[in-house]
């Protein structure tokens, strides 16, 4: 067993065995309904978690799912607020008391809720107003926060923020990087014509502004750049004591860009663990369920001297990688702050035409990043790399990163604070925040 597994398994273990009972539509759903929508609602504000310590900046309430976590925990670290997260698949899991479960498709509600006599929206707004002015009266709660424009769990929260008069922002967790992504974005844009009605959007790079600036999402004087909150980790990370780790981005969802490829890609990945056996092998997926269908493909045995995990973060992994390979990944690009070889995968089917993070024909990436045109291909980097491999170009490196996103000033989380303070809640820096009604608890 490698060193991740017993850290991994047993928490995943009780989760898949629990978790997904209790907060399934069978259980929650119909504890919910039953409950109805207002007490609803105040029995899911108990499921908020508040940080470990508070900021002396606002409150903020932020509905997280997957890798919005990792911006959280970095501004935690790293902004003025105090930033309470809420599980999305929460939120969803109690919708799905009064609203069908096709509703949540992403872009698509916004005109379902116009046209569709079907869609029974009181409920689901009384949910969410109690919810909110549950978590206000308990936090004080100063705005709330996204993490993509167009989730359709958020948009009652959204609605009720409106009426409550608290403040509605999209941190966005998705940002591409290359020709392909902007054009995937942009028809599905035009084939919508969804219109983002929050009060702001803070985005990772200008790429992301010029697309919902140019499809009319939302207006120019509401977005702003910040760069990725998760980035900032790397400013503060520690010299690893040992660099000896393999990491493969799972690509494996359906409908993600790649994803036929990945079984492919899969194997060819685990025929290289006996050629390197000082190094660690580590397949990381996004959640448990893609660790189900990557355990899947392997026959429902992983190999010795591999781990396949969601649970180990990535960041922690990255700080010790010698070669990180995926495919259309944003944690691809984060890798250039590490000291890893970054491998994009152009085989098995993937091709710059679908890779929304790298494209092989800008030389400046093709001067950084490594492209493995094969499963050979692959297999020669991984035997040939160092166990702690130098790059002559950290600088271009950083250089492309700032480029992709913006140089932090000084952080990314800094730069989330001042777009927050002075054009959401209209809160000048260089006065205290004020104290938010019943928020003392938490403030004290």
């Amino acid at each position: 067993m490698s060193r991740f597994t017993a850290r991994a398994l047993i928490p995943s273990r009780v989760r898949h065995r629990i978790g997904p009972l209790l907060f399934s539509q069978a259980v929650f759903s119909r504890a919910c309904r039953a409950l109805g929508p207002v007490l609803a609602g105040r029995l899911c504000a108990w499921f908020a978690r508040p940080p470990a310590r508070s900021g002396p900046g606002p409150t903020y309430l932020f509905i997280a799912r997957d890798v919005a976590y990792k911006d959280i925990e970095q501004l935690r670290l790293h902004s003025r607020g105090t930033w309470i997260s809420f599980s999305q698949s929460l939120l969803f899991q109690a919708q799905l008391a009064w609203l069908p479960s096709d509703f949540f498709a992403q872009l698509e509600f916004q005109e379902r809720l116009r046209s569709d006599p079907t869609i029974r929206s009181e409920p689901s707004l009384r949910f969410a107003l109690a919810l909110m002015c549950a978590l206000r009266t308990r936090y004080g709660i100063d705005a709330v926060l996204s993490s993509n424009v167009d989730y359709a769990q958020d948009e009652f929260v959204r609605q009720a923020c409106r009426q409550l008069g608290i403040p509605f922002v999209v941190l966005l967790k998705e940002h591409v990087n290359t020709a392909y992504g902007e054009r995937v974005w942009s028809e599905e844009y035009m084939r919508t014509g969804y219109r983002y009605e929050g009060d702001a959007v803070a985005v990772f790079g200008p790429r992301t502004r010029e697309i919902l600036i140019a499809h009319d999402v939302c207006a120019p004087d509401v977005i702003h750049v910040t760069g990725p909150p998760r980035f900032d980790a790397w400013a503060t990370a520690p010299q690893p004591a040992t660099v000896d780790t393999v990491v493969l981005c799972a690509f494996s969802h359906p409908g993600q860009e790649g994803a036929a490829a990945f079984p492919e890609v899969l194997r060819a990945f685990v025929a290289l663990v006996p050629t390197r056996p000082d190094l660690v092998f580590v397949v990381k997926c996004r959640d448990h369920y893609e660790v189900d269908r990557v355990v899947g493909m392997l026959g429902e045995v992983v190999p010795h001297g591999l781990t396949v995990t969601h649970e180990v973060p990535m960041s922690s992994l990255l700080s010790r990688a010698v070669l990180v390979a995926g495919f259309g990944s944003l944690a691809l690009v984060e890798a250039l702050y590490s000291p890893a070889e970054v491998v994009s995968i152009r085989f098995g089917g993937c091709t710059d035409d679908e890779d929304v993070q790298f494209d092989e024909r800008e030389s400046e990436v093709a001067r950084i990043v490594r492209f493995a045109h094969s499963a050979p291909g692959l297999g020669a980097m991984v035997r040939t790399v160092a166990a702690a491999p130098v790059h002559p170009e950290h600088d271009d490196r950083i250089a492309l990163l700032h480029r992709f996103f913006c140089a932090p000033q000084p952080s990314h989380s800094a730069a989330l604070d001042v777009a927050l303070e002075s054009s959401v809640l209209g809160l000048s820096r260089r006065s205290p925040a004020p104290q938010a009604t019943g928020a003392s608890a938490l403030k004290s």
